[in-house]
């Protein structure tokens, strides 16, 4: 293990994160090239407000990276009547995967 690796603060606990995603539309289904296009929203739920899980959240297989929008619904998260965090992002963009 590296200097740099070590000298790296580690959480006590893992934070429980909980993740949902509400596909609004999927469209444009090309099987040759194996994408498709789809607009939706992926919130998250946690404890802990020094997370801010929308600002790191990270989207794999993106065919048409220049074209993807992100947007983020809340400038910072929003506390809930039981103490958690919310916080939600609208992502419109094109995906590549094996069909």
């Amino acid at each position: 293990m590296t200097e740099e690796v070590a000298a790296q603060p580690t959480p006590e606990a893992p934070v429980k994160v909980v993740v949902g995603a509400y596909i609004n539309d999927i469209q444009e289904l090309d099987f040759k090239t194996n994408s498709y296009a789809i607009d939706l929203y992926v919130w998250f739920r946690w404890k802990g407000a020094d997370l801010d899980l929308s600002k790191t959240m990270e989207f794999m297989n993106r065919y048409a990276s220049d074209a993807n929008l992100r947007d983020e619904l809340y400038d910072k998260p929003q506390t809930m009547p039981d103490g958690s965090l919310y916080s939600i992002i609208r992502y419109q963009g094109q995906f590549s995967t094996k069909f």
